[in-house]
């Protein structure tokens, strides 16, 4: 009896030291649901000693999310009246501090020998880093899908555009400088360019807008720009610059960066009903290991953080708050864009962005730029000079009629003889069967038959000489990413072009 009553004490040691020190959360329960014994890993996972959970029950301290309490209520009530042995879900626990902890949740129930219900064995296991993970990848393949409906939306959108602003400037040529009617194609002109900054923030989103990266110093930039934000948020709002010192430097388009600056000084702006204030910090970060919440690679980057003490946001407001279109503003006050370009410029930068923010509490924007290791490109302004044809022919592809109809109307005007086909059989046709000699192949890149690629090449076996020239309303990934890889310099124009763009381009290919 005394071996007997030792051994039973070092087996019941055992299995306290196994439920104490178990690497997951453990607790036992009586049949009210009141907690009789808890484990250290689950006072730490919910944030609670020991003390203030024993003799209390899951309801009192309310450490089940409100949205979670009937679900576990019914597993409960389902597991006491015998309908289940045990049961596996997964719900969200509130910790003590507030935080919400998605948990993996497993009870069995211990009956005594007449039956009756004894004890609630729970285990919980923490998955919010999965939860979070599940989540990005959600949100990743989501913003792929809408990023592509939004290129190609934008793409058919700019053809359009082409036709309406092309149209107009011809128009405007052919007439008196002084004509009346000259203030109407104004109007029409200034009405294009404005969808087409919509169109442009379509392609950032959905990262096939043409950048022309530079090496800057973030620093600097925003130094610069500190008055113009100041001015577009209003005096009433104080801006604080905290600048890191020997910051990094960044390789990204300017214009790009600045309109980052701009849409979040707005979204600011907005949040912000009276007074209050804006902070805008950087510094150099170093990811050891790939970073989940940003879905960054291990490396070197320029954290950039927009903070602003305004009216903050909901979770579910957050989740949603880098789709297209979705905008908590009122009707006409937001396009809901903004946020959305900010989302495209960064990712189409090889960063990572994130928010952080509670009602009342104001709203954090995490932003990261890897560490730039090339050097700056120059930058070429246009003129509205519009160079003259000097007996060239120019063979046009496009299978959009108004803008094959646009662009040789353009090219005739200054001068260019121009052969025309809607489809890609018409073309090769035409380079067979032309008496003039082709200066110059005009295609769209982007057709049903054949992709502009293929097409330069079919001609080239007919007239060897023959210069490109490709044009498409997708400026990046489509044209020059894994989709249809272009050849290393090939000479390319975006839509929407205006009469000075073309006529240059052309002219420069030509006389290449």
């Amino acid at each position: 009896e005394s071996k007997q009553t030792e051994a039973l004490r070092i087996t019941e040691k055992y299995f306290r030291e196994a439920f104490v020190y178990a690497p997951i959360g453990m607790a036992l329960l009586d049949p009210e649901k009141n907690f009789i014994h808890v484990n250290d890993a689950f006072c730490k996972m919910i944030g609670y000693d020991r003390e203030e959970l024993i003799g209390t029950g899951l309801t009192d301290l309310e450490l089940i999310c409100p949205e979670d309490v009937d679900l576990t209520a019914e597993a409960l009530k389902r597991l006491l009246d015998g309908e289940i042995p045990a049961f596996f879900l997964e719900n969200r626990c509130l910790r003590k501090d507030g935080a919400i902890v998605w948990v993996r949740t497993s009870a069995t129930l211990r009956r005594d020998a007449a039956g009756e219900p004894l004890q609630i064995v729970k285990m919980f296991e923490d998955i919010t880093l999965r939860k979070e993970i599940e989540g990005q990848l959600r949100q990743s393949q989501k913003m792929e899908a809408i990023g592509r409906l939004a290129g190609g939306v934008a793409h058919e959108f700019n053809n359009m555009l082409n036709v309406i602003h092309g149209n107009a400037e011809l128009l405007g040529m052919r007439l008196e400088k002084d004509s009346p009617l000259q203030k109407h194609i104004r109007e029409i002109k200034t009405a294009t360019q404005r969808s087409a900054d919509m169109a442009d923030h379509l392609l950032t989103y959905s990262r096939k807008q043409e950048r022309v990266p530079q090496v800057i110093d973030i620093n600097e930039v925003i130094g610069e720009q500190k008055w113009m934000l100041q001015r577009l948020i209003g005096e009433a709002v104080d801006i604080r610059f905290l600048p890191g010192d020997f910051l990094w430097p960044v390789s990204i388009d300017p214009s790009q960066f600045d309109q980052i600056l701009t849409n979040l000084a707005a979204n600011s702006r907005d949040a912000i009903t009276d007074t209050g204030n804006v902070t805008i910090s950087t510094a150099n970060i170093r990811f050891d290991q790939f970073d989940a919440s940003l879905d960054l690679p291990p490396g070197d980057y320029v954290r950039l953080v927009f903070s602003d003490s305004g009216s903050g946001m909901d979770e579910m407001i957050c989740l949603r708050i880098f789709d297209p279109y979705y905008t908590t503003k009122d009707v006409g006050k937001g396009t809901g864009l903004g946020l959305a370009a900010v989302y495209g410029i960064v990712k189409q930068n090889f960063g990572g962005i994130k928010v952080w923010s509670k009602p009342g509490k104001g709203s954090t924007f995490d932003l990261y730029f890897p560490r730039s290791t090339i050097e700056a490109d120059g930058t070429v302004v246009e003129t509205e000079h519009i160079p003259k044809a000097r007996g060239e022919t120019v063979l046009i592809v496009e299978d959009e009629a108004q803008v094959l109809v646009l662009a040789k109307e353009i090219l005739e005007a200054a001068g260019y003889h121009v052969l025309t086909a809607a489809t890609t059989e018409a073309a090769i046709d035409l380079a067979r069967r032309s008496a003039y000699r082709i200066d110059l192949l005009l295609t769209d890149m982007i057709m049903p038959e054949m992709n502009g690629r293929d097409l330069k090449k079919m001609i080239e076996t007919i007239r060897p000489d023959v210069p490109t020239l490709f044009m498409s309303g997708y400026t990046d990934e489509i044209v020059t990413g894994k989709e249809i890889p272009m050849e290393e310099g090939a000479d390319f124009i975006g839509k929407p072009f205006t009469v000075g763009s073309l006529t240059r381009k052309v002219r420069e290919v030509i006389e290449r």
